[in-house]
């Protein structure tokens, strides 16, 4: 932080004083921030108080309570009640000081103790009750440090992948098995049975060793501590379900979900595990999509549970039903408004355990209740709390038989009554679906390795999972399609603007490194999983994939500028195209069947920028939301601010190039207002490329490749999308193709996700004998299912099932999110160009009507390198510079003309046969030569991979530095206040002995007193009687 980026925003005291508190400059607070001429008004500093107690920081505190900050006032109950959790304590603080003080003490506090102790009343008498504590907390408990990360900005506190992977290895995992034993050695009925992910398991037995995502390592588990997992599996005091984690199943392919499964059945043969009634876990997510059902009963999973979030509206089915979807069913498991919540802390207050939270069937006398603890907080703390559990059940249940279960076990007992229970034939889909929009490349990236990885298991000597390498990538590469995809918050709801968030960027604001971090690692995931493959032909296949998904600005020769762009423009092979003001195609008739798919009202390949305000957001919170509890994440805190705008931006066609040859055309798009681009993120150039190619006199198809350059990042809400709504026909109709399967939008249930899918080939406008219209889609996932009359949109409503479709539109990126995804695009400087490749449009005619053809659109976002740029606004073309990409570099190619050689010696006097006999000798020159020469080449191939896993590796070790600096300085300000602690410590407890030394002196003299007193008085009773 510099003292200039505060004098530059001196009319937000507040957000400074919190990014100061934040790095802990109490300098810059007292030099920049505290000045003699500002009046703090009372009460405005008792939240960031609030924050600097539980931070820790003393000289903040010290400064506020010196610029006339009232304790008195500021320690409401409410307050003392979020230091202590879980306290009972119903009484106003009347005495804050010595409140604070003994907190202090509890927390280990030891110079915020000191301070408040100053500050009291009764200085001695709380020295001694100090010195109590202390020395029960020394006799009684291993290790008094408390990790309080949740409200600073930290990295080793903020939820990086190897953070929350460490914290299951090496706390959670060993406290569930020590939990469990210890129930069993006390003698116990009661016993725990851990539920947790297929994939952390697979991770913690089979560890890669040094492991570093954001500068953090993974801690690997040593053979005892992994003997005993094992072993507490075996028993059954640990186990884990179906699904690897949880997952935006939407997002994947077919083999890729099979994978996700399959990773929990071979956990279960390498631990010699049998279980009959598979169960998959999804939690949080609300749903999943009908197309997994195949694919699950064949892997033999029998039930699906799922707790969707709190204020996320529900598919609107029972609590238990049969779930099905043509030949393939399973049980299905829902829970509404939570995972559940956690349990509550005693029978009169079950939250999460009450009875209306267990899954329940009627005349069936099993229910299946939930202890679930909230993200990431792992198993109960003790055997006590699991008890406690059991008396909560016991009370909503009185007389039943109480136990530990497994989801199998609970399954096991519900097939018989599978019959009977009530039957779900719609798609659910996934609300949250747009999420995953919000990082192009990374869903670029993965659809790529993902093809890569199918297309080497489907062929006959390509990939299987007994090769350790293809198994352990795979591992790998099934992160991307976990429903979290980067930190929490950048904790920050002012700096909206481009000209306030540039600045801040500039300066490397730590909430904003540490966002950007997070979103680097999920994308790291490709890496790590090629640096498994190893010299697998796998990684040549998907580096040469990921190489398709750079941008390049087209090449125009071979291409005349056309000088009337609106006429309709004829090709030699029959296809005719005709193009509006904005780059939208009104005109497309394909030669197979002379069918016209669009006009002035139904275009096709329209670019849609759109920018949402608050307005949009308020929209989103009348219809979503299943409870007010809190906010989901869909919006922007505090945007109004920012003067967002709502609404949908013109695009402008500058130029449209035709092919001298063949059948191609290139449009130059450009946004009309560039308002759109300075004060949102609106790209600067965007290109889209048809060719039109006959396949046969009965199929004809379309190339489409859209192009978008100079993107500014921002964090006003903002969505890209490319829309299609063809000419309609009766005879068609549409369809979704996910995960394998043809899904009609139509049958989506009451709260399921009605207008926002994700897709895995495309989607298709056809008949009964899918003949018609096909958009394939190898880099763009999810699709925005458009109604009549309707706009573009990635807010998840209406909820209520829609009775039509007109169109589509492929959502390229939104923002809207902001919690858990992506906040602003580009993060990196390869990602202000983007390139959406190869939409394939194909016509072939149906056997029922002869005037419909398929039409196949591919579309691809291809992302150059080029320098990212965090000014107070967009800088000129000229400031962007183009790096080749990986995979595209030329080679020259040098022929040996044998007979130009045998001709010039002809020339210079030579006969034929001594040309021919010298020609001879240089050939056999060359190829030895060439021969030496090419065996200490690499190929292409290798090459590439090589510079991918150099380059993650340089970007590694730069993030790894800027890591290291800031935590060596941490380290070296840790052990130095460390020192001072022990210190002030050791002069503490001096002071504590030496008052108790006079307390007992003092004791002593009073005892002494009351001794003479009292003989005194007998004697004077004595005499007197």
């Amino acid at each position: 932080m510099s003292t200039s980026f505060l004098a530059a925003n001196k009319d937000q005291e507040f957000d400074q004083l919190k990014l100061a508190l934040a790095w802990n400059r109490i300098d810059i607070a007292k030099s920049e921030i505290f000045t003699e001429d500002k009046i703090w008004p009372p009460g405005s500093l008792h939240e960031i108080l609030y924050s600097a107690i539980k931070q820790d920081r003393v000289d903040f505190v010290d400064l506020f309570l010196d610029c006339g900050t009232s304790l008195k006032d500021f320690l409401t109950t409410e307050r003392l009640l979020m230091l202590y959790i879980g306290s009972n304590r119903k009484k106003e603080s009347k005495l804050p000081f010595e409140d604070l003080f003994l907190w202090s003490v509890l927390m280990n506090r030891q110079d915020m103790a000191k301070l408040f102790w100053r500050q009291g009343k009764d200085a001695t008498a709380y020295a001694l009750l100090a010195f109590g504590i202390l020395n029960a907390m020394a006799t009684k408990t291993d290790d008094t440090e408390l990790h309080v990360g949740y409200d600073e900005l930290l990295p080793e506190e903020l939820g990086f992948v190897n953070n929350v992977i460490n914290k299951y290895f090496v706390e959670y995992f060993p406290r569930s098995i020590n939990t469990s034993a210890t129930l069993r050695e006390l003698g116990y009925y009661e016993k725990q049975i851990y539920t947790t992910h297929p994939w952390l398991v697979r991770l913690y037995l089979h560890c890669p060793p040094n492991l570093v995502l954001s500068g953090i390592k993974l801690q690997c588990p040593n053979e005892t501590e992994k003997a005993k997992f094992i072993a507490a599996a075996r028993r059954g005091d640990i186990t884990w379900h179906a699904g690897p984690m949880n997952m935006y199943m939407e997002t994947m392919d077919p083999m890729m979900v099979g994978f996700g499964v399959q990773l929990s059945i071979d956990l279960d043969k390498e631990l010699g595990i049998k279980r009959k009634y598979r169960t998959l876990s999804q939690r949080d997510v609300p749903a999943m999509t009908q197309a997994v059902l195949p694919i699950l009963t064949d892997l033999g999973i029998e039930a699906v549970s799922v707790g969707v979030n709190t204020v996320t509206a529900p598919p609107a089915v029972p609590p238990i039903f049969n779930w099905k979807f043509k030949n393939s069913s399973v049980i299905g498991i829902w829970h509404p408004g939570g995972y559940p919540e956690n349990p509550g802390p005693n029978p009169a207050k079950p939250y999460g355990l009450s009875r209306r939270d267990c899954a329940m069937f009627p005349g069936f006398d099993h229910a299946l209740c939930f202890a679930f603890r909230t993200d990431n907080s792992g198993p109960p703390m003790d055997y006590e709390e699991v008890l406690g559990y059991y008396e909560i059940a016991r009370s909503q249940f009185p007389g039943a038989d109480v136990q530990s279960s497994s989801l199998e076990a609970f399954v096991e007992a519900l097939m018989p009554y599978k019959s009977k229970l009530p039957v779900i034939t719609k798609e659910f889909g996934d609300t949250w679906i747009q999420g995953s929009a919000s990082d192009p490349r990374k869903v670029a990236e993965m659809r790529a390795v993902f093809r890569a990885r199918t297309k080497c298991l489907q062929s006959e000597s390509g990939c299987s999972l007994s090769d350790p390498r293809f198994y352990n990538a795979s591992v790998f590469f099934l992160k991307h399609g976990e429903h979290t995809w980067g930190l929490s918050s950048v904790f920050d709801s002012h700096h909206w603007s481009n000209d306030a968030f540039y600045p801040v960027m500039s300066n490397l604001s730590y909430g904003f490194v540490n966002g950007t971090l997070s979103w680097q690692e999920q994308r790291n995931f490709t890496n790590l999983g090629l640096e498994a493959l190893g010299n697998h032909t796998l990684a040549t296949e998907i580096v040469h994939q990921l190489g398709l998904i750079q941008a390049k600005k087209p090449n125009m020769s071979g291409f005349d500028n056309v000088g009337t762009p609106s006429e309709i423009q004829k090709c030699s092979n029959g296809f005719e195209f005709q193009f509006d003001s904005k780059g939208s195609l009104i005109h497309l008739k394909d030669p197979a069947s002379q069918n016209v798919w669009a006009d002035n009202t139904h275009r096709l390949g329209a670019f849609v920028y759109q920018t949402l305000n608050q307005t949009d957001f308020d929209f989103f919170n009348r219809n979503y939301p299943y409870s007010p509890r809190f906010q989901l994440g869909i919006g922007k805190p505090n945007i109004s601010e920012a003067n967002a705008t709502s609404g949908y931006w013109d695009v402008s066609m500058q130029d449209l190039f035709k092919s001298k040859e063949g059948c191609s055309f290139i449009l130059h798009l450009q946004m009309s207002d560039p308002t759109s681009m300075s004060n949102y993120g609106a790209p600067a150039v965007i290109y889209v490329k048809y060719t039109g190619n006959v396949v046969s006199k009965q199929m004809s198809s379309i190339d489409v490749e859209l192009q978008w350059f100079q993107k500014p990042p921002t964090r006003m809400p903002e969505s890209i999308y490319f829309m299609f709504r063809p000419i309609s026909n009766p005879k068609l109709s549409w369809k979704l193709h996910k995960v394998g399967q043809f899904i009609d939008p139509l049958n989506v249930i009451l709260n399921g996700s009605q207008i926002l899918h994700a897709v895995d080939k495309g989607v298709y406008y056809t008949d009964s004998r899918n003949q018609g219209l096909s958009i394939d889609s190898p880099d763009v996932a999810v699709v925005n299912v458009l109604t009549p009359g309707s706009r573009p949109s990635v807010i998840p409503v209406p909820l209520k099932p829609i009775k039509a479709v007109d169109g589509m539109a492929f959502n390229l990126f939104n923002n809207v999110w902001d919690v858990n995804f992506i906040f602003w695009y580009p993060f990196e400087k390869r990602d202000v160009n983007q390139k959406h490749q190869k939409a394939f449009i194909s016509f072939q005619p149906s056997s029922t009507n002869g005037n419909v053809h398929s039409l196949w659109i591919v579309t691809r976002i291809i992302q150059p390198p080029v320098r990212l740029y965090c000014t107070s606004k967009p800088p000129d073309v000229s400031e962007i510079r183009n790096i080749n990409p990986l995979g595209n570099i030329q080679s020259k190619v040098y022929y040996f003309d044998t007979l130009a050689v045998v001709q010039k010696l002809m020339k210079e006097g030579f006969d034929e046969k001594q040309a021919m006999a010298i020609k001879d000798i240089v050939q056999e020159v060359l190829h030895s030569s060439i021969d030496h020469q090419t065996k200490v080449l690499v190929t292409k191939a290798q090459l590439e991979i090589t510079t991918q896993q150099m380059m993650t590796h340089l970007n590694s070790v730069k993030k790894d530095l800027v890591i290291l600096e800031k935590s060596e300085f941490s380290m070296l300000r840790s052990e130095t206040e460390h020192a001072e602690n022990e210190k002030n410590l050791q002069m503490l407890r001096n002071k504590i002995e030496t008052d108790v030394a006079n307390v007992r002196t003092l004791f002593e003299s009073y005892k002494n007193d009351v001794f003479r007193y009292s003989i005194a008085t007998a004697l004077t009773a004595g005499a007197t009687n």
